[in-house]
């Protein structure tokens, strides 16, 4: 690539220390209002490019050079962002060949430094050496744009015709270098997710701490936690339902009240189950006076004989009914077959109140012998360990641990009692539990198979974005 002239400084952009009308304190404030008028420049820029046309040619103010080349380190090689005095560069021309070539060999380079052909392994040597050809020999400046050590950019300052830098002016640019540091960092700053990464990935305590977290919740197993409502409920209890249909006269027992085999329960009103028995019998011995009285006259009339079998049939009905009528009257009275205790909920709802056969009326139970019963949420019906145990809580006693084993997991949805759907469950009290009183309510926890601690503490939130966003 043929480049054009370089721009040239103006009298008034020369180097410090050319005029000798200034006296070094008047040398020196007018170095330090050139190096604020440059970094101020620099942090007022609004693109890169303003930035990058600001760092290639405005430098010159400060240090005298022939001309300045931008390079850019964030990608996975260097790039070259401009040429002092040019809008535009053929990146595929012989003279960015050369320094692409001078640009790798320096890429563990991150310190302000002045270059020469001694710092260049052997094959780069050669470039260097037609580099400094083109132009009556060339001395090059090095001036780095770093963040926490990692090099970000690259200004290269090259002077001609065999012209050197000054050690006061390396130094003197070593100050400018932060101010531009600061301002590529600021229109140069990543994403936030990069730059979150890049954090994570930097080897300090914050980066290190978060990785380990990361493995540790991937590699740490741990059974699913399932909590769920439960209730003290009887173990094998002995249901009392209405034997027949009929209202129900008065119950004789009180919840909680302890019963023997015999003792009488509830009655039932008694008025028209006697009065249809009443009425059986009359009809039985009306049919049977008939038959009897058809018998007597078959021997001499041929109709009564005819009469006969009818009336037999209709006696074999009668008899049927009288039967059921005894039945039901036997029946008006329901007693324990069973020692224990009653469970019912008001004894004064049940008078006058119609049953229907199979209805249930109450229960008795062995206060002593009870399980918890478990409504598992919906959402919440894994596969869980039968082997492990699970821990029930009662809210009457919020500082006991109880444990239970679980037995019986339903199939089926149902609704709970707050009106939920849930899976039924069941368990037994690994310890017989003899104290605890039947209607008692609390929390179980249950525990499933093993699974990371990230899926541990992620599901349902997953569940909960799967069933928002439909995936």
């Amino acid at each position: 690539m043929n480049l054009p002239p370089p721009i040239q400084p103006s009298s008034a952009d020369q180097r410090p220390g050319t005029s000798e009308s200034l006296s070094p304190s008047q040398e020196a404030l007018r170095v330090l209002g050139l190096m604020h008028q440059l970094t101020l420049e620099c942090f007022l820029s609004h693109t890169r490019q303003e930035l990058a046309f600001r760092l290639l040619n405005r430098t010159i103010r400060l240090v005298h050079y022939d001309r300045a080349v931008l390079w850019d380190f964030g990608g996975r090689k260097p790039r070259c962002l401009g040429v002092s005095g040019h809008s535009q560069v053929e990146k595929n021309s012989e003279q960015v060949h050369v320094w692409s070539q001078l640009i790798q060999a320096m890429l563990g380079r991150g310190e302000h430094q002045v270059l020469a052909e001694a710092g260049f392994t052997p094959e780069t040597a050669e470039k260097w050496r037609e580099l400094a050809a083109q132009n009556g020999g060339t001395a090059v400046m090095w001036l780095p744009i770093l963040e926490d050590g990692r090099l970000l950019a690259g200004l290269w300052l090259e002077r001609w015709s065999g012209r050197s830098w000054a050690l006061g002016e390396l130094k003197l640019t070593a100050s400018l270098a932060v101010s531009y540091a600061a301002a590529w960092r600021a229109l140069h700053r990543p994403p936030k997710w990069g730059l979150l990464w890049r954090r994570l990935l930097k080897p300090n305590k914050t980066g290190l701490v978060a990785v380990g977290l990361l493995l540790f919740s991937l590699l740490w197993h741990l059974p699913l936690r399932v909590v769920a409502p439960c209730e003290v409920v009887p173990k094998d209890p002995w249901v009392v339902t209405a034997p027949l249909n009929g209202v129900v006269s008065e119950v004789l027992v009180q919840p909680g009240q302890e019963v023997n085999p015999g003792d009488v329960l509830f009655t039932y009103d008694k008025r028209t189950a006697q009065e249809e028995l009443k009425v059986a019998r009359q009809q039985v011995e009306i049919i049977r006076s008939g038959l009897n009285r058809a018998k007597l006259q078959a021997f001499v009339d041929p109709k009564s004989r005819a009469e006969v079998g009818m009336l037999e049939h209709r006696m074999e009905q009668e008899e049927a009914r009288l039967q059921m009528a005894e039945y039901t009257a036997g029946k008006l009275e329901v007693s324990a077959a069973t020692k224990g205790r009653v469970v019912l909920d008001d004894p004064h709802r049940w008078r006058g109140r119609p049953v229907a056969l199979g209805e249930m009326v109450l229960m008795i139970v062995n206060p002593q012998s009870n399980k918890v019963r478990i409504w598992l949420p919906e959402t919440d019906n894994v596969d869980f360990d039968r082997n492990h145990l699970l821990k029930v809580v009662l809210n009457a006693f919020p500082e006991k641990e109880q444990k239970a084993r679980l037995t019986y997991v339903a199939q089926n949805v149902v609704t709970n009692p707050e009106g939920v759907a849930s899976v039924l469950a069941e368990a037994q009290w690994e310890k017989e539990q003899p104290e605890m009183r039947i209607g008692l309510k609390g929390m179980a926890v249950l525990y499933g198979r093993q699974v990371p601690l990230a899926y541990w503490l992620l599901r349902k939130p997953l569940a909960n974005t799967r069933n928002f966003l439909g995936w």
